[in-house]
């Protein structure tokens, strides 16, 4: 049997051209429908890969990563950069002793981001150690408030 749309030598009773993909009409005239590629036209009938599809041998990061997935480094870099804010908010307005602590805490964790996180590691970094001096330069002034008000 010969191809109509591709000329190619097909063998009696094959449904679909090997090498263009089309339809070979049956004897007696029945043609059935041209299957449909359920990705869009791939020209050749065979089905493509849905590009929504993950590739089975693309390597996923730990934990799943990405959108909806759950990174424990990801977290601990959050939870830097809150510790950094906290530590700016508190230690350089009142206690300088819970600034100091939470920046202390904040800046260990932000040191121990993996290095695709290190863009964010930076200002996790950068917010504990403004804590840290902002809890300092208030508690200095509390040092020199107190020695005036002693001397006068």
């Amino acid at each position: 049997m010969i191809c109509q749309n591709c000329g190619s030598n097909v063998m009696d009773g094959t449904a679909v051209c090997p090498n263009c993909g089309m339809m070979i009409p049956a004897p007696g005239g029945y043609m059935p429908q041209q299957p449909q590629a359920p990705y869009g036209n791939n020209m050749g009938g065979y089905p493509q890969q849905n590009p929504y599809q993950q590739n089975p041998y693309q390597q996923q990061p730990q934990y799943g990563g990405g959108m909806g997935g759950f990174d424990p480094a990801e977290k601990e870099i959050k939870t830097a950069k809150t510790l950094g804010i906290v530590s700016i908010c508190v230690g350089t307005l009142c206690i300088p002793l819970a600034g100091w602590i939470c920046g202390g805490i904040g800046l260990s964790k932000a040191s121990k981001a993996p290095d695709y996180l290190a863009d964010q590691a930076k200002t996790a970094k950068i917010l504990n150690i403004i804590g840290i001096i902002g809890s300092s330069l208030n508690s200095l002034l509390g040092v020199i408030i107190m020695i005036a008000s002693n001397n006068s």
